[in-house]
């Protein structure tokens, strides 16, 4: 037990580190968080990741990096595309109280898990929905609306930049969470974010602590409204890259 109060010590610490002053209280909400992830784990896949100690640096921490890179934007409403298990999505609604997060993923299971999260933590500020994200751009609710989108290991970053910037509202931005070593993928979206009116912002890296890895955030900003025939049909971003569907036609 002294063990583990260490490690959750550990978690209030780091997040002091990284800017954030969390108390007591909202560390009781993440050991909620834990231990209903692990319980819930056991009948639906949600992650590999199981020990307290990993689940802290690499799930917790991992997305209060974002949070930080987040901190000082405007951001009245965020959507985090394929929360999963809630990563970054849950975490941000518990740091970002005063923000609107929608979370979105397309496996009906994974969004209960979500949505029974949610309510076990008390987030009147989290938003849980099933849908896929071609599919729910097509929505007046949602498309042109989110000042944030983010998007935690996803896809390759052509397609998360055609699911997510039509959600966005001009000059508001996507940040897609990566390992390290995305050059050539930065590269290869390069079409798909001058075709949907976005610029490429910047890309920062960091280090998780005890050596977890290092991790990788890249800035898209949406310039204009984006075209009206995207995003495409189900399954097309992954199946033909615009930078290939552009040099067939």
């Amino acid at each position: 037990m002294a063990d583990m109060d260490c490690t959750w010590d550990r978690l209030q610490q780091f997040a002091g580190s990284l800017g954030f002053d969390f108390s007591d209280k909202k560390i009781e909400l993440f050991k909620t968080y834990f231990n209903l992830l692990i319980e819930r784990n056991q009948s639906v896949n949600l992650t590999a990741i199981v020990t307290l100690d990993d689940v802290i640096r690499k799930h917790f921490i991992d997305s209060l990096f974002l949070a930080r890179a987040l901190k000082g934007r405007k951001m009245a409403r965020i959507l985090d595309l394929g929360s999963g298990a809630g990563f970054p999505g849950l975490v941000l609604g518990i740091v970002f109280t005063d923000s609107e997060i929608v979370l979105c993923d397309a496996l009906r299971k994974r969004v209960h898990f979500l949505k029974d999260i949610r309510d076990a933590l008390g987030l009147v500020n989290v938003q849980t929905i099933h849908a896929r994200a071609e599919e729910l751009a097509r929505l007046d609710t949602y498309r042109d609306s989110f000042d944030v989108v983010t998007a935690r290991a996803l896809a390759p970053l052509h397609a998360v930049v055609e699911w997510g910037m039509p959600f966005l509202k001009p000059y508001g931005t996507l940040i897609a969470m990566k390992g390290p070593g995305v050059v050539d993928e930065v590269s290869e979206a390069a079409i798909t974010v001058r075709m949907l009116k976005g610029t490429h912002t910047q890309t920062s890296e960091y280090e998780l602590p005890d050596g977890a890895g290092r991790r990788t955030l890249v800035e898209v900003e949406k310039l204009a409204p984006t075209p009206k025939n995207f995003p495409r049909k189900p399954g097309e971003a992954l199946r033909t890259p615009l930078a290939v569907a552009s040099k067939i036609r």
